[in-house]
Parts: structure tokens; sequence; C-alpha cells
């Protein structure tokens, strides 16, 4: 049960995390055309904001990473305990 509880808990944070990475690519997608058409003083700060939001979205990318790696585990462990079980009720 609490396999369950956890690979629904990181089923949400995944959600959470495609929510903010699809809310990241749009800002740094604005952020390019804005970069391009903005002035000399503004393209530093613009694409400071822009590397920081690149390496957040990767962050986010392997934290999504871990956490399906980490729900595959729990699934298999929990197939295992599900046959240790039924083997023992055998």
């Amino acid at each position: 049960n609490r396999l369950f509880e956890s690979a629904n808990t990181l089923r949400g944070e995944n959600l959470q995390l495609t929510v903010a990475n699809e809310k990241l690519r749009c800002e740094v997608t604005g952020g390019i055309g804005v970069v391009v058409s903005g002035g000399g003083g503004t393209n530093a700060a613009l694409e400071a904001r822009l590397l920081a939001q690149a390496d957040e979205l990767a962050q986010l990318h392997k934290r999504r990473g871990e956490h399906t790696q980490q729900i595959v585990d729990l699934n298999n462990k929990m197939q295992e305990l599900t046959k240790d079980l039924k083997s023992k009720e055998a």
C-alpha cells in the first residue's frame, strides 16, 4: 500500500514538474524574442535569465528522470512482493 502511495506521490511530482517545465519553455521562448529585439543594456540581463532558466530546466529534467526511475523500481519491487505473497499463500 505504501508503494502505491509513493508511486502516486511521484506521479504527482512528475506532473507538477511537467507543468513547471512548460511554463519555463514558454518564458524562454518569449525571452528569446525579446533578446533579439531588445536594447543593448537589457541583453546581458535577459541572457543571464535565459541561462538560469535553462539550467533550472535541465535540473527539472534530471529530477523527472530520477522520479521516473524510482517509479519503475517501486513497481518492480511491488511485483516481486506480490509474487512472494502469492507463493506463500499457495
